[in-house]
């Protein structure tokens, strides 16, 4: 069974889910509030990185059996 625990970063309460066979999350919205009490605008700068769109392709071709990398091409060629 999973297990929510919190870590504090210059002063900054972050949650981390400690998984059984998943392996841990920690939490990017609680990250993001370090530079702003609103993350929803960092997340959403993150999110259209090149580079975050790599690594999340990566991740679903490795994780999830339906993925459709021909369609997250075409996603990916329209978020540059």
């Amino acid at each position: 069974m999973s297990k929510l625990n919190k870590i504090n970063v210059e002063n900054i309460e972050i949650s981390v889910l400690l998984g059984d066979n998943a392996g841990d999350f920690i939490c990017l919205t609680d990250m993001a509030r370090y530079k702003d009490n609103d993350p929803s605008l960092i997340i959403s700068h993150w999110m259209r990185s090149i580079n975050t769109l790599d690594y999340l392709g990566a991740w679903e071709l490795m994780h999830n059996p339906n993925f459709k990398p021909t369609e997250f091409g075409r996603f990916k060629s329209e978020a540059r």
